[in-house]
């Protein structure tokens, strides 16, 4: 996997797509990058803010990095944006993947950009569901701003469609097999079982606090099966 990802990076191909699997390739990445003296910084991205905002909030956070990044050339600064197409404003990060700038400003070519995509996915409704939703709506009829509204509303993840120039960047890194995923949760959830505080919050016999470790490691599986 290792080398998969110094592949993409090497080629310009920084769109990530998938679910909780990209968490886990978030943290591979992290290891990776780190490992070789990289530099790297997480941004969150802003869902509803408005372009000027939008704008505003990413100078503001790639203001350190993108200045530290001109003044060692020798180094690799790492950028990594989740969830870009929860914003309607995807445009400005098209301008960040692909462009390779923001507002016109380019960065330095010591600059990695790497951004994560929320997957495109409709909701599983059984016949009783759609059944209700058409008894609900005999009585009390739904109104959507627009076509794009609508189909939001029968996603499991609210995202936007993407422009052709950031498509040919996608790279979907699949989904894991159900042992990994359960796997990926338990270490995941470590730290806050080992926690001090909570330990001791948690007045349960080892034994049940084990089984408890367990049923909620496969309640958090079980929610990421949509």
């Amino acid at each position: 996997t290792d080398l998969i990802l110094d592949l993409r990076v090497s080629t310009d191909l920084y769109l990530i797509h998938g679910g909780l699997q990209k968490l886990v390739l978030k943290d591979r990445l992290l290891s990776s990058f780190i490992g070789k003296g990289w530099w790297w910084e997480n941004v969150d991205t802003y869902h509803s803010v408005k372009l000027r905002h939008l704008q505003e909030h990413l100078q503001k956070d790639l203001e350190q990095p993108l200045k530290e990044a001109q003044q060692h050339q020798d180094q690799t600064y790492l950028i990594f944006l989740d969830g870009i197409n929860t914003s309607p404003e995807i445009g400005t990060f098209k301008e960040v993947v692909c462009d390779h700038s923001l507002k016109g400003k380019v960065f330095s070519d010591n600059v990695v950009i790497i951004a994560a995509l929320n997957p495109f996915r409709k909701r599983h409704r059984t016949a009783s569901d759609i059944a209700e939703d058409k008894e609900e709506e005999r009585n009390i009829k739904k109104y959507y701003a627009d076509d794009l509204d609508k189909e939001m509303c029968q996603l499991v993840y609210r995202v936007f469609p993407l422009p052709k120039s950031l498509q040919t960047y996608v790279w979907n890194f699949g989904s894991l097999s159900a042992p990994d995923e359960q796997q990926y949760i338990a270490v995941m959830t470590t730290t806050t079982w080992s926690q001090k505080s909570f330990v001791e919050l948690v007045r349960v016999p080892v034994g049940q606090f084990d089984q408890l470790k367990l049923i909620f490691i496969q309640l958090i599986f079980a929610s990421q099966c949509f």
